[in-house]
C-alpha cells in the first residue's frame, strides 16, 4: 500500500504527538528511537487497513495490587472498535487479571468485542491454538508483558511475574507461521514486541538489561503511554481511509476517554505507577490523557498525489 507524501507527513505528526512523555520514562526522548522506528506507524496502519482478521493481546498485571493496570485495555478497546467499524473480524486476548478491564473499556464505548481469556500456566501451545484457529492477518500487542532474556516477565520495578501471567510471546513470534505480521505498542521496554530496540532500553530504562522484552515485532511503536500509541494507530487508520476517499470517524472523544478510565477503575483496575484504583494512567491524571488524545486528533489532513511505499 502506498501513501501520499502529505499523508506520510501527517502520520509522522501522529508519531510526534503520541511520543509526549510527561511521565519521564526516557524512551521517547532518545533520538535513536525516532530513527529506529521511522515509518513504523505507517507500516502498522497499512497492514491493519488491508487485514480481514486482527488479534489484539493486552493486559499487564500490577503484582502488588493483584489486578491489571489501566494502560492497555482502553487502547485495545479503542483499536478493536475502530477495526470493527472498518469491517474487520477482531479478537482480544488477555488474562484473568485484565479481562474485566478490557470488557469495561469496551462497554464504555458501546462495543462488545470477543475476548479470549488465558490463565497462568498457559503458554506457547495455547497461543498456537489461537493462531491456528483464527489465522489473524495482523497481531497487535498493546502493553503486554514480554519475555526477558532469562525467561522472566518483569515489572518496571524488576519483579518477576512468570508464575502469575500466561506467556503470550508466541502470538507475536509465531504470527508469521500462520500468515500474519506483528505490531507492538509499549512505553517502558518490558512489553511484548519491543525486542528490536533492546540496546536503547538497556541504556535509557532503569533495570533495562534485566526487564527488557526480547521478542521483536515487525512494526514496533513506542509512545509516552501505551494507550496513546493505540490511539495514534487509530488516527492513522482514519487518515489512510481519507486518502482512499472514505471519511470515517474512528477515534473516540474526550467523554469516551473519561468514561473508559472511570469504568476500568470501577472494574478494579489500577494505575500502574500508584497501584491505586483511580481513573489515571501511569501516574497521569485526566488532563494529560485528554491533552494527548486531542494532540493525536489534531494531526494534519492529507492531500496530494505523490506517493511513497508503505
Amino acid at each position: 500500500m502506498s501513501v501520499s507524501t502529505k499523508a506520510a507527513a501527517a502520520l509522522a505528526s501522529i508519531e510526534a504527538a503520541m511520543a509526549f512523555d510527561p511521565g519521564g520514562r526516557g524512551l521517547c526522548g532518545d533520538p535513536r528511537l525516532r530513527v529506529a522506528l521511522r515509518g513504523s506507524i505507517r507500516r502498522a496502519a497499512s497492514r491493519l487497513a488491508g487485514a480481514d482478521r486482527v488479534l489484539i493481546v493486552t493486559g499487564f498485571l500490577i503484582e502488588r495490587a493483584g489486578v491489571g493496570e489501566s494502560d492497555g485495555p482502553p487502547g485495545s478497546a479503542v483499536l478493536a472498535r475502530a477495526l470493527a467499524l472498518l469491517g474487520k473480524d477482531v479478537r482480544i486476548v488477555t488474562d484473568l487479571h485484565s479481562a474485566a478491564l478490557v470488557e469495561a473499556s469496551a462497554a464504555a464505548l458501546g462495543s462488545r468485542p470477543r475476548v479470549v481469556t488465558l490463565s497462568p500456566g498457559d503458554g506457547e501451545l495455547a497461543c498456537l491454538a489461537i493462531l491456528s484457529s483464527f489465522r489473524p492477518d495482523v497481531v497487535v500487542a498493546i502493553e503486554r508483558p514480554g519475555k526477558a532474556a532469562d525467561g522472566g516477565f518483569y515489572s518496571m520495578r524488576g519483579s518477576d511475574m512468570r508464575a502469575l501471567v500466561p506467556d503470550t510471546d508466541a502470538l507475536v513470534s509465531r504470527a508469521s507461521d500462520y500468515g500474519g505480521v506483528s505490531v507492538a505498542i509499549g512505553d517502558g521496554g518490558n512489553e511484548l514486541g519491543l525486542g528490536s530496540i533492546g540496546a536503547i532500553i538497556d541504556e535509557r530504562v532503569p533495570l533495562g538489561s534485566t526487564i527488557r522484552a526480547v521478542t521483536p515485532a515487525d512494526a514496533p511503536i513506542v509512545a509516552g503511554v501505551s494507550n496513546w500509541g493505540a490511539y495514534g494507530l487509530v488516527r492513522a487508520l482514519e487518515l489512510l481511509a481519507l486518502e482512499g476517499g472514505r471519511t470515517i470517524s474512528l477515534l473516540h472523544g474526550p467523554g469516551d476517554e473519561t468514561a473508559m478510565l472511570e469504568a476500568v477503575a470501577a472494574a478494579g483496575g489500577v494505575d500502574g505507577c500508584s497501584g491505586r484504583r483511580e481513573p489515571t494512567v501511569d501516574g497521569l491524571g485526566p488532563e494529560s490523557n485528554l491533552a494527548a488524545l486531542e494532540a493525536i486528533r489534531a494531526a494534519s489532513s492529507i492531500e496530494g498525489e505523490e506517493t511513497i511505499d508503505a
